[in-house]
């Protein structure tokens, strides 16, 4: 989500922890999708935000075990240092998202718009947050929940 505020946050963020290494010091970064769980307040809310905007542009989950998983392998010494993206192997549009949301939880009120979302969040869902996952995969790492769907139907 180049040019966007809390994207631009974390970038630098990333730099200050560069600037920040000593040259014996290994840097290692997660970019971590939106992480879920079945019963997480964010994605029992997440059909709710759908229904505010177009909902065309594509987005990752990933699950909070996976995410456990991945930070857990990245602290082993014999994985590189490096930028790590952390999403499952299937981005969503946002309406896909939602309507899998809403069908799992069996929550059909959370479609109804409760108001209007504050502008951030709305520049948050109306983005395209497709992460590009080879570096992780490289290292070995699967996720136990490729997908939403699936991450959902565990826990229902």
């Amino acid at each position: 989500m180049p040019g966007h505020e809390y994207a631009l946050s974390k970038l630098e963020a990333e730099q200050q922890l560069h600037r920040l290494t000593h040259s014996d010091t290994e840097l290692v970064v997660a970019r971590i999708a939106q992480v879920y769980s079945a019963d997480s307040l964010s994605i029992r809310r997440f059909p709710q935000l759908a229904a505010t905007v177009p909902g065309h542009n594509r987005t990752h989950f990933v699950h909070r075990e996976d995410v456990v998983r991945v930070l857990t392998a990245l602290m082993y010494p014999e994985n590189a240092p490096g930028i790590y993206n952390v999403a499952d192997d299937h981005p969503l549009t946002v309406q896909e998202a939602a309507s899998l949301i809403q069908e799992a939880t069996g929550d059909a009120e959370a479609v109804a718009a409760h108001g209007p979302i504050a502008p951030m969040l709305r520049r948050i869902m109306e983005a395209t947050l497709v992460l590009d996952t080879h570096k992780i995969k490289a290292i070995g790492f699967v996720p136990k929940y490729p997908s939403l769907e699936a991450g959902l139907h565990h826990e229902i």
